[in-house]
C-alpha cells in the first residue's frame, strides 16, 4: 500500500498565538542539572507547546485514519535536532502526557485539540536525528514519575560524530535508559558529519559502536529500520 508521510509545524511559546500555551510548572527554568550533560537545552516553556502539538498531531491521524487511508495501528516518528528530541519523547511517552494540563480558558486553541483527545498518540516506534532527551528528561522532574519504562518503544538515534549541539553524553544516557528498561535503542554512528549535514550525505558506518559492512545513507538506513520496526515487509 505505500507509505502515508505527515509533516507538522509546532508552536514554541506564547507570543504566536496570544495565548498560555504552558502552565505554571512549565513556565520557570529548566530542572535539569549542572550534571546533564546533552547539549542542547530549551527552556520548558519552549518545550510544552511543541511536544503537546506533536502528540496532538498523532491523535489528529489517527482521527483521521480513514480519510488518510493510513493503519492507526502503525504510526511511527522521526524528526531532526529539537523535532529528534521530541521523537525521543514519543518513544517514552505516557498517554496522558501534555494532555489534561491546558483547558478552554487558559489556551484559545484547546478547542482544536479536544475533538481527538480519545484518540492515542503512541507511535509503534521512533527515529531521532541529531536529538537528546531533554524533552523525556524535563518531563520526568516536572511530572515526578518515570519515563524510561517497558512500555516505550524501539529507537533509533543517529549521531554525527562532529555534532557540537548534541553531545555523545546526551544519546549514550537515552540508549542506555531505554535499554536498561528492555526496550531497543540503537545508536548509529555518522563519521565526517555534525549536527546540520547529517543529511542527506551521511553514511552510517557504526551500530552501537560495531563498524557496519557497508555504509548506508542516513535516510536509506532510517527508512528500513523503520519499517522494520513497525513489522512491515518492504517489497
Amino acid at each position: 500500500r505505500g507509505w502515508v508521510a505527515l509533516t507538522m509545524v509546532y508552536r514554541l511559546d506564547n507570543s504566536q498565538t496570544g495565548g498560555g500555551l504552558a502552565p505554571s510548572n512549565w513556565s520557570g527554568a529548566s530542572p535539569l542539572s549542572k550534571h546533564w550533560q546533552g547539549g542542547f537545552k530549551p527552556s520548558p516553556q519552549a518545550i510544552y507547546p511543541a511536544v503537546r502539538d506533536a502528540k496532538a498531531a498523532i491523535r489528529w491521524a489517527r482521527g483521521n485514519a480513514g480519510d488518510l487511508n493510513l493503519d492507526p495501528l502503525y504510526l511511527g516518528s522521526g524528526g531532526w535536532s529539537a523535532g529528534a528530541s521530541t521523537s525521543i519523547f514519543l518513544a517514552s511517552q505516557e498517554e496522558d502526557d501534555f494532555k489534561h494540563e491546558m483547558t478552554q480558558q487558559t489556551d484559545p486553541t484547546f478547542g482544536t485539540l479536544q475533538p481527538y483527545l480519545k484518540y492515542s498518540s503512541r507511535v509503534r516506534a521512533g527515529v531521532a536525528w541529531a536529538g537528546n532527551g531533554v524533552v523525556t528528561d524535563t518531563m520526568e522532574l516536572l511530572g515526578n514519575s518515570s519515563r524510561y519504562s517497558g512500555t516505550s518503544t524501539p529507537l533509533a538515534l543517529y549521531r554525527g560524530a562532529a555534532d557540537a549541539v548534541m553531545t555523545p553524553w546526551g544519546q549514550q544516557e537515552v540508549q542506555r535508559k531505554f535499554n536498561a528498561s528492555g526496550v531497543l535503542c540503537e545508536l548509529l554512528g555518522v563519521p565526517g558529519h555534525g549536527h546540520s549535514d547529517l543529511m542527506p550525505d551521511g553514511l552510517v558506518a557504526t551500530q552501537n559502536g560495531v563498524p557496519l559492512p557497508d555504509k548506508i545513507p542516513v535516510l536509506n538506513h532510517s527508512y528500513v529500520w523503520l519499517a522494520n520496526r513497525l513489522g512491515l515487509k518492504l517489497v
